[in-house]
């Protein structure tokens, strides 16, 4: 119970921290090997047609919303525009994953 108990605190504050500030860097909430983990799962899940596939620069970082919606995908979320942001359901499966 104690270890579902943090590992729900830290989705709610994950949710919370995006909704603050989304662009900030997603190493507040992930360290480094999540990071990039996460950095090659957003990879795969691009689109393979029109401008959202253009890879991002080798400078890029990626931001807490970016690494939230990427964990949420992996939960099921479909990410379409009119779906609004993913649930904790959706980022508690993810998180399982």
């Amino acid at each position: 119970m104690t270890l579902y108990s943090i590992i729900a605190w830290h989705i709610l504050w994950l949710t919370y921290a995006v909704r603050a500030d989304p662009k900030q860097s997603c190493a507040v909430a992930f360290d480094p090997e999540e990071i990039r983990v996460l950095t090659a799962l957003r990879e795969q899940q691009r689109p393979r047609k029109g401008p959202a596939s253009v890879p991002d620069p080798p400078h890029y970082h990626m931001t807490l919303y970016d690494a939230m919606r990427t964990m949420a995908k992996l939960g099921g979320f479909i990410g379409r525009k009119s779906d609004g942001e993913p649930g904790i359901k959706n980022l508690w499966r993810g998180y399982r994953r």
